[in-house]
């Protein structure tokens, strides 16, 4: 995300300027997203127009807000889907991420959510060699078995899909600095690869269960703790409380079938 985060904010001028001589290379990330549904605007042209002559590495990626203009989990499914040929026709990116985001509980997580995405992903692959990524974007924060089971149901949901790049996680809403660690992020990791092979149906059961554990309790925004309460800054670990929970969830996980190391 540090680089992710320059080629996201400013403007073509901007992400140009920045790759350049000692800056970003061609085989860095570069990201063009859509400002709005199936939008898009000559700024964002350029930086495709710029990404493509020098041959980097592109990731075109939208973002489909459930209950806007698509309506309900139904319009969203379709959006998505229809998304991801947009973004290939136009931005030409070497993955192509979609994802979903809830208006009031801001979590791509719910069950209506996963619905829509998992019926687009398999769409997509099913019919194309398409590199479908997907950010993965919880209510909850570090420090709380909430911010893992939001991470573990997109993640299983998404792979058996056909999901190929798990992006994770873009945690506490996305909206409060310094509320990420890194071990969701290798939690998520190790639930990707361990679920792949997994059967749509044995993920349905587990997904659900995963449900139960968590979406009652999204609409309180369990943000959890910033970086530094779960994470020793010297030597950069987690404390003993947050490895914990990472372990207590990584066992319950591997009790309803998730076949983890």
């Amino acid at each position: 995300m540090a680089i992710g985060g320059i080629e996201i904010s400013p403007t073509a001028l901007a992400q140009i300027s920045a790759a350049s001589w000692g800056g970003l290379r061609p085989s860095d990330w570069h990201h063009v997203s859509a400002p709005s549904e199936f939008k898009t605007n000559y700024d964002l042209l350029s930086k495709v127009a710029h990404i493509t002559r020098i041959g980097a590495t592109m990731e075109a990626y939208l973002n489909i807000i459930y209950g806007g203009f698509l309506g309900g989990a139904e319009g969203v499914a379709i959006g998505l889907a229809a998304g991801l040929i947009i973004i290939n026709q136009n931005y030409m990116g070497t993955t192509l991420s979609v994802s979903s985001a809830h208006p009031f509980l801001h979590s791509d997580a719910t069950a209506e959510s996963l619905w829509a995405q998992s019926l687009a992903f398999q769409a997509i692959s099913r019919n194309t060699d398409l590199l479908i990524a997907s950010l993965c974007k919880p209510a909850s924060g570090p420090g709380t078995k909430t911010l893992l089971y939001e991470c573990a149901a997109f993640i299983i949901a998404g792979v058996v899909s056909g999901l190929s790049v798990p992006q994770a996680a873009m945690t506490a809403t996305g909206t409060h600095p310094r509320y990420c660690s890194g071990l969701e992020a290798k939690f998520s990791g190790e639930v990707a690869h361990s679920v792949c092979g997994m059967s749509r149906e044995q993920a349905d059961e587990i997904v659900k269960q995963l449900l139960a554990k968590y979406e009652t309790k999204l609409a309180d925004k369990p943000i959890g703790r910033p970086f530094e309460e779960v994470y020793h800054v010297d030597t950069v670990r987690p404390t003993q409380e947050w490895q914990g929970l990472y372990e207590e969830v990584k066992n319950e996980l591997i009790g309803i079938g998730v076949p983890l190391p």
